[in-house]
């Protein structure tokens, strides 16, 4: 008895085609996150070692400072991007 395989696209020939079916804004969208992902982490890993280990107030004092201006850096980036994809 033979053992026939089938035969199978090659991988790259399989990833291209599901890229073409990707928008360029799906990819700018995807791309946003994980910056505004990695971005947040770093953030939240700054936040939680001062205000942690930050001896007195004044660490406390910065970290919230970060924290105010993290959060409007991050709206006035979430609105540009939307103004750009609404273009």
């Amino acid at each position: 008895m033979q053992v026939r395989f089938l035969p199978r696209a090659p991988v790259c020939a399989t990833i291209s085609n599901m890229i073409e079916g990707i928008e360029i804004k799906q990819i700018a969208y995807i791309i946003f996150t994980f910056a505004i992902l990695a971005y947040w982490t770093g953030a939240f890993v700054l936040l939680y070692h001062l205000i942690r280990f930050g001896v007195g107030s004044q660490p406390k004092k910065i970290a919230i400072i970060f924290f105010i201006g993290s959060l409007v850096l991050s709206l006035i980036t979430t609105l540009f991007l939307a103004q750009i994809m609404l273009l």
